[in-house]
């Protein structure tokens, strides 16, 4: 079996959403399998620590830039700084030196790795180790990450973007495997020429599951309840989802929102635009109680979602989904009748498909059944199998050049 070092810029118990959940799902699953693995994250405290996480051994190194990724807004030109020195970044390919040469792995998997900076490829190859890269979000093509800039999303990299991306771009010859966790993911980068020496392919995320016990039907002739669950932010479309319901009949629905607001402003203006006391804001609490709590969940992002696993964590428990058409959602839902689809930012479509659902769906019994099972196919097992055929050259395209095996390579910019 062989040694993997993951590479990810945040690790729990450091949680901010599924990125980081599915990490750890799949560093655990190895884990349990009998993998030799280990994590190197960025510390929240600016300190390198080293600790264990349910077994696995977890290095915690501090930034060597302005500030790290998730401490918060900072002024323009401080983020314009950061992000040029997160482009190639030498101090945090020492760091991660250190631990290469401490744990000496055979394959290093890289996450999220802005904060690290596309020294983790360089620093790997250049020891000659296998290098993977996973791709949850499009750091890549764009240092914000989403490809979605005043609301809309950038089918190729805008001017600034292309500054940024161009150097990534052209270290991205570097990794052997390039995985996204949908096939919408892979693409994206691919079309803008990222990864033109890697074997590509797709592995879903997982999450550990329980199937229920029983089904829970809706009850008849009451308002339809809907869930929304996630960052409340512009990019989440919860604007087009207060505009659609503000036109549909008072009491025949009622919504519950769960999510912290980016910008407490924001939400604050939310309130004083739909003021609909059908409407009730949660904050955060644990997704299992809000779904348990709801008929139907509302997933309306506006940004390409590389994948959005609160779409099949609802399926879970029977829930249908009604979600924007963006990234990776569509490969959860279509072909499988337990949910729907609507156009992203369109208000009127979001509400047309609102109203058909208000009275019920055909074969209510039938669709929870569909939803359980279409649920069972993001496990743990299955993304780790994915993962492994894939290191192993058992799925996915075959490289695009000659493979380089264990050649000494170095990139510096």
């Amino acid at each position: 079996m062989p040694k993997i070092l993951f590479v990810a810029n945040q690790y729990a118990p450091n949680v901010i959403g599924g990125a980081e959940l599915s990490v750890q799902t799949l560093v655990e699953e190895l884990h349990g399998r009998g993998h030799q693995v280990a994590v190197a994250s960025l510390s929240r405290d600016g300190t390198d620590s080293e600790d264990f996480v349910n077994g696995v051994r977890v290095y915690r190194v501090g930034s060597r830039n302005l500030y790290t990724p998730f401490t918060g807004p900072q002024h323009a030109l401080v983020r314009a700084a950061f992000h040029a020195i997160d482009v190639y970044n030498p101090w945090m390919g020492h760091q991660l030196a250190r631990i290469l040469d401490r744990e000496r792995p055979d394959w290093v998997s890289a996450h999220n790795i802005a904060g690290f900076s596309t020294s983790v490829w360089s620093t790997v190859k250049s020891r000659g180790i296998g290098l993977i890269q996973v791709l949850h979000d499009y750091w890549a093509v764009c240092p914000q990450t989403r490809m979605n800039k005043d609301g809309h999303n950038c089918e190729r990299p805008c001017g600034v973007c292309s500054v940024y991306g161009a150097p990534k771009r052209y270290a991205s010859r570097l990794p052997d495997v390039a995985i996204g966790v949908s096939k919408f993911a892979i693409e994206k980068h691919l079309e803008n020429g990222y990864f033109p020496r890697a074997r590509t392919g797709v592995a879903y995320n997982g999450r550990p599951y329980t199937r229920p016990t029983e089904y829970k039907p809706r009850t008849p002739g009451a308002p339809l309840r809907l869930g929304f669950i996630g960052r409340i932010e512009e990019a989440k479309g919860i604007e087009e989802l207060l505009t659609a319901l503000s036109r549909l009949p008072p009491d025949r629905w009622t919504l519950r929102v769960a999510g912290r607001p980016v910008d407490p402003a924001y939400l604050d203006a939310l309130k004083e635009r739909f003021p609909l006391p059908q409407v009730e804001y949660l904050g955060y609490v644990k997704a299992a109680e809000l779904y348990q709590s709801i008929d139907m969940l509302v997933v309306p992002s506006r940004w390409h979602e590389t994948l959005c696993v609160v779409v099949y964590e609802a399926l879970g428990f029977g829930l249908p989904v009604l979600a924007a058409r963006v990234g990776g959602i569509p490969e959860i839902l279509e072909g499988h009748d337990c949910g729907w689809l609507f156009e992203p930012g369109n208000a009127g479509d979001l509400e047309a498909n609102l109203r058909a659902r208000l009275d019920g769906w055909p074969d209510p019994e039938g669709l929870w059944e569909r939803a359980i099972q279409r649920r069972t196919f993001f496990t743990p097992e299955r993304q780790a199998d994915s993962y492994l055929a894939l290191l192993e050259g058992r799925e996915g395209s075959p490289p695009r050049v000659e493979a380089r095996g264990k050649r000494r390579l170095a990139f510096a910019l």
